[in-house]
């Protein structure tokens, strides 16, 4: 258990920092986006829904540049060939498929963050429309309700949409796994691109409740690329 212990030692220290700067500064940038549209709108007596404005374009690039930025971090956690993460882990009495599996709980652990800090700040944000949108707006379930017809709202929080929550789990299981095999292949000098391209895709809106096609397929996608990243790690990582 130590030495599983010490892949995620070394895989935190490498891009942990850089995995929260991300989401401190794409965080910022949706919030600002949300409150800058609010404002404006509001200013010229005409409030939008509460899901517009967190499916509007801009702020859903917040989000996807975000989740991006993290897989991004998880994948290059290894450290790449011929640095001290490769030469370590290379060197521990651990099979192969102990090393993925503690960057693939890393991975889970990290994307486990997105989602808890995602979810917080589009909480954080109904409140700030609760407080500037007009008294039309309130009927005292907006949030209830956009968390039911916005894409962005429920895919972080499904509600009774069993479907929903499928989805979300393939999403981040598979690039958990993917990002953990792209870790290890860094170390022949391999940088594989599946996760990245399938967190790049989450910035198309999945829809409110009813929708779940794309949001499956998407999930479905991300488990392939877990898939694929597996088959081809054995043949492509060596000894250092």
């Amino acid at each position: 258990m130590r030495r599983q212990s010490s892949i995620l030692a070394m895989a935190a220290r490498g891009s942990l920092w850089r995995a929260v700067l991300a989401l401190l500064v794409t965080g910022a940038a949706g919030a600002a986006v949300f409150a800058v549209q609010l404002h404006r709108q509001t200013v010229d007596a005409w409030t939008p829904a509460l899901e517009a404005l967190l499916d509007g374009r801009l702020f859903r690039l917040t989000m996807t540049v975000g989740l991006l930025a993290v897989t991004a971090a998880a994948c290059f956690s290894g450290g790449g060939r011929g640095s001290r993460p490769d030469y370590t882990a290379a060197r521990l009495p651990l099979p192969l498929w102990q090393i993925v599996a503690a960057y693939a709980v890393y991975g889970l652990l990290l994307y486990a963050l997105v989602w808890a800090f995602q979810l917080g700040l589009v909480l954080g944000l109904c409140r700030l429309y609760d407080a500037w949108a007009g008294p039309e707006m309130q009927n005292g379930q907006t949030a209830f309700l956009a968390a039911y017809r916005s894409g962005v709202f429920h895919s972080l929080l499904p509600m009774a949409d069993g479907g929903r929550w499928l989805a979300s789990a393939l999403l981040y299981g598979g690039l958990a796994i993917s990002s953990a095999s792209a870790a290890v292949r860094s170390w022949s000098g391999k940088w594989p691109v599946g996760p990245l391209v399938v967190a790049a895709l989450t910035w198309f809106n999945a829809g409110g409740v009813g929708t779940l096609g794309w949001q499956l397929l998407l999930g479905a996608a991300s488990v392939i690329v877990a898939g694929t990243g597996l088959s081809r790690l054995r043949e492509e990582v060596r000894p250092v």
